[in-house]
């Protein structure tokens, strides 16, 4: 099995609100993944998040590499997840946008997520990361 596959099912998904994961282009370990916002009752809204190692991590030495995680917030169309518009409001309940940076890692040579040097599973991540949005 590829490493980006898995990479991917460390992350046990679909789950608790969170869709198939879909590739990312032009990454070699990354996809993206939507969660539904069914606490904030806002029909058609979502988050849309990216898990991803950077490409340019391959060519440093070392095992262990960064895992980026971003998440936007917006309503989804047909062209995609529309963050803003003037066609609804942002009320005090939006969801913020997310960027973590350093804190997750992903050993590609036992093939384990780490937070704080301590193992992980992906989808503890995810809860992690979205326990107050």
């Amino acid at each position: 099995m590829e490493l980006n596959e898995i990479f991917k099912n460390k992350f046990e998904l679909p789950k608790d609100n969170f869709s198939n994961s879909t590739d990312l282009n032009e990454i070699k370990i990354g996809f993206s993944v939507y969660r539904d916002q069914k606490n904030l009752k806002r029909e058609g809204f979502k988050s849309l998040f990216h898990v991803y190692i950077k490409n340019e991590e391959f060519e440093k030495t070392g095992d262990l590499k960064p895992i980026i995680i971003t998440a936007v917030y917006g309503k989804l169309s047909e062209q995609g997840l529309i963050t803003y518009s003037d066609d609804f409001s942002i009320d005090g309940k939006w969801p913020v946008e997310l960027i973590s940076k350093n804190e997750f890692f992903y050993n590609i040579r036992t093939q384990d997520l780490l937070y704080k040097n301590e193992p992980i599973s992906g989808f503890e991540i995810l809860k992690k990361l979205t326990k107050n949005i």
